[in-house]
């Protein structure tokens, strides 16, 4: 967990599947949390496609049910980078996923990265766009969006002037070709 917390997923995947063979072994109800943990890791790691071969492997098979099922919706919303899907798999599976404070606190970090990523998706064709298209393309709240903006701005990871009073967003135009 502690590999987890410093974005180390690639080691704590590596932790968590020896205690996922152990407790399995053992028929110790943990398994099924220390899988779902692993499935986290291999989403965090933007690895999804492998999210469907670990759950279909006997082991996966074997503990199999909402705690997978969950995992698996937020892998197919990440596959998707969709946020609506996201959300969605976070109320289907709000006990699976919000319960649990670890994955709880890494589908934050996810959602924000897929808010992002999103944003600068949409953004891209644009010099200048509305900020409430953005937000009625991406089915959010406008101050939402706005807020989001605002902060990737902040944290340069996005270059353009957000105007608060006609609610636009202007990009830069790309430097040009030497």
């Amino acid at each position: 967990m502690l590999h987890a917390e410093e974005k180390d997923y690639k080691t704590s995947y590596s932790y968590f599947f020896e205690a996922f063979e152990q407790f399995s072994a053992l028929d110790d109800p943990l398994a099924v949390k220390a899988l779902a943990y692993m499935l986290l890791c291999k989403i965090m790691t933007n690895n999804t496609d492998d999210v469907t071969s670990i759950v279909n492997t006997k082991g996966g098979l074997k503990h199999a049910g909402a705690e997978t099922e969950a995992m698996k919706a937020v892998a197919k919303a990440h596959i998707n980078r969709s946020l609506k899907a996201f959300e969605e798999a976070l109320s289907t599976y709000k006990e699976q996923l919000g319960n649990d404070p670890i994955i709880q606190t890494h589908l934050k970090a996810l959602y924000s990265t897929l808010m992002e990523q999103n944003l600068c998706r949409l953004i891209e064709p644009y010099s200048r766009v509305e900020v409430s298209h953005l937000a009625g393309l991406m089915e959010l709240p406008l101050k939402t969006v706005e807020n989001k903006l605002s902060q990737m701005i902040l944290d340069k990871k996005f270059a353009g002037i957000l105007d608060q009073v006609r609610h636009h967003l202007t990009s830069p135009p790309p430097p040009p070709i030497v």
